[in-house]
């Protein structure tokens, strides 16, 4: 359920904990990355998932942000899925706007700094979702194991992809921590934030 608190609205908890099983969402990111560099881009979108986090009650228990996709896999009710997206969006907005007034680099030819930032608010389409099912990048931005009788490229190759972010819960899974905040799941119990 949405509620107010201050002048944002928050998420709030169900009393049905079924309906809060993690699931993933799988997103392209949009032409917009190409106005920043990559660790720019992937920035904003940690620091706007960061206050997701903090300012909307957003229970995040794994993500990758990798050079043209996000993957987040979330602990919230599925029927406030888009209300909750819709405060993403507007998070992402807002950052790339400061980040914008910041660099020099963003540059939308022709027009000038304000122009610009108000033509990436109105963008519909910061992110282009995807309607796909990945059980084996899932359990791996949220600690969990992958274990196969055989040998299988495409989980190799997704391994190495893991090990390598820079910008994925798997490090938090590790003992480490990372730019974003999640809450750990392990053994189907979502824990605390860390």
């Amino acid at each position: 359920m949405a509620k107010q608190t201050g002048n944002k609205p928050v998420l709030t908890e169900d009393a049905n904990e079924e309906e809060h099983k993690p699931f993933a969402v799988f997103f392209k990111i949009g032409e917009w990355r190409h106005r920043f560099t990559e660790y720019q881009y992937k920035t904003v979108i940690a620091v706007a998932l960061n206050n997701c986090i903090q300012h909307r009650a957003l229970r995040l228990v794994g993500y990758i942000i990798s050079e043209t996709d996000l993957v987040m896999v979330l602990h919230v009710n599925k029927k406030y899925i888009n209300k909750f997206l819709g405060f993403f969006f507007e998070e992402v907005r807002n950052e790339i706007s400061k980040h914008a007034s910041e660099t020099e680099s963003f540059d939308i030819g022709g027009y000038n700094n304000d122009d610009q930032v108000r033509y990436l608010y109105n963008l519909s389409t910061l992110f282009k979702k995807y309607n796909i099912h990945n059980d084996y990048l899932e359990r791996l931005i949220t600690g969990r194991r992958v274990e196969l009788r055989y040998d299988d490229p495409h989980l190799v190759r997704l391994k190495q992809v893991v090990n390598k972010a820079d910008f994925c819960s798997a490090i938090d899974y590790s003992g480490g921590i990372g730019p974003v905040r999640v809450r750990l799941w392990y053994d189907n119990n979502v824990g605390e934030l860390q």
